[in-house]
């Protein structure tokens, strides 16, 4: 198995939910703990692994207030765990992996409304656009064929998605209700 570096960046609102006796079910939040104790990562890349065993804990990991982790050792740079339940929490992510051997950098974001999109990145985790599609549309362009010209760049960029921001990392909580059902 190959490891190499990744960083994973989480986003979004972690749901807590309240029962009527108003004690929290951190059952979520358990999940997230394990999750990142369970992964093996740092907060920078020099760190120790952490293990964060509370709420507090787990938001002194904040970095511009979203989650952020690293590992030096990752899987193909990705934390196949910790995303998949991010993803079941509809919690937001962005996972970059550094060029190795014959894999390239890379991006992939992960938002509930959007879904899973990977990019392919430079050294410096930006998407890269293939020059050949834009080089044709500027020769287009040099003869005045403006719709063809068009028709490649719109195709670059449907291709090229824009990588969404992430929001900011919270715990919320919520009240559950128990209703009664009724029988009759």
């Amino acid at each position: 198995m190959s490891r190499y570096n990744g960083q994973i960046v989480i986003g979004g609102i972690l749901w807590l939910e309240i029962g009527e006796d108003e004690t929290t079910e951190d059952g979520n939040l358990k999940k997230l703990l394990d999750a990142v104790c369970d992964q093996r990562v740092g907060h920078n890349w020099d760190d120790d692994d952490v293990e964060p065993r509370n709420e507090e804990e787990l938001l002194t990991y904040l970095t511009d207030g979203r989650l952020n982790f690293t590992d030096s050792q990752a899987s193909y740079g990705h934390f196949a765990d910790l995303e998949q339940l991010c993803s079941d929490l509809n919690l937001a992510y962005h996972v970059r992996s550094d060029a190795y051997g014959e894999y390239g950098a890379c991006l992939q974001t992960y938002h509930p409304e959007t879904g899973f999109v990977d990019f392919e990145t430079s050294a410096q985790f930006y998407p890269v656009t293939p020059v050949q599609p834009v080089r044709e549309a500027f020769e287009h362009l040099k003869l005045g064929q403006i719709h063809q010209a068009l028709t490649l760049l719109a195709e670059v960029a449907k291709r090229n998605p824009r990588v969404p921001p992430l929001p900011p990392f919270e715990i919320k909580r919520r009240t559950t209700l128990s209703c009664p059902i009724d029988e009759d």
